[in-house]
């Protein structure tokens, strides 16, 4: 993981790549969406809802899954 898209296109072109490893990008992924939930306020103790962050997360994380896997 930490690769460049383009080197992660080289690597897939050999038959013998059966997988890659996203574990860096889905925890980097997670960081981001809690870092945009604590800058819009989502966070705070009033009005805090766990349901709308867990939301943001996910989101963020299918973002990220979605554009590696554009790379196949």
């Amino acid at each position: 993981t930490g690769l460049s898209d383009g080197t992660i296109q080289e690597i897939l072109s050999y038959p013998q790549v059966k997988k890659i490893n996203i574990s860096t990008e889905v925890k980097q992924s997670y960081r981001k969406a809690i870092l945009d939930c604590q800058a819009k306020g989502m966070l705070a103790e009033d009005g805090f809802e766990a349901v709308m962050i867990e939301h943001c997360i996910h989101e963020k994380i299918m973002d990220m899954v979605c554009q590696k896997m554009g790379l196949l």
